[in-house]
């Protein structure tokens, strides 16, 4: 008779010490993580990034982009200056002959009217 009350009593003190264990277990590996991450923030404070090649070659590429860009877009205005430029005066020659062809002819209008009559 006293076999059957144990088992469940010791059952039930195994839960609770699996259920201390995992806590301790998510504990640990809590601490270890905000270490980890305490550790990985001091070293890159340490980091000096104004000096760093890789800085460098950030800057230096940026203002090479700049550079080539703003070139790029100055060159495109002019071309497209003179295109505008060249259009205009196309137009402008197309008025000009246009104008003269109406004014150098005059305008006649024959009509004619037929009538019929009928008997």
């Amino acid at each position: 008779m006293s076999n059957k009350y144990k088992i469940p009593e010791r059952y039930g003190h195994e839960k609770k010490i699996k259920k201390w264990m995992w806590v301790g277990v998510g504990t640990f590996v809590l601490m270890i993580l905000f270490f980890w991450a305490l550790s990985a923030k001091m070293k890159l404070e340490n980091v000096d990034w104004g000096n760093t090649q890789e800085k460098n070659l950030i800057k230096n590429t940026t203002q090479n982009w700049d550079e080539i860009f703003v070139e790029e877009k100055e060159k495109q205005l002019e071309e497209d200056k003179e295109e505008v430029k060249e259009k205009i005066q196309a137009i402008i020659k197309d008025l000009d002959v246009a104008s003269s062809s109406v004014s150098s002819t005059p305008d006649t209008t024959t009509t004619t009217i037929l009538t019929t009559t009928t008997k």
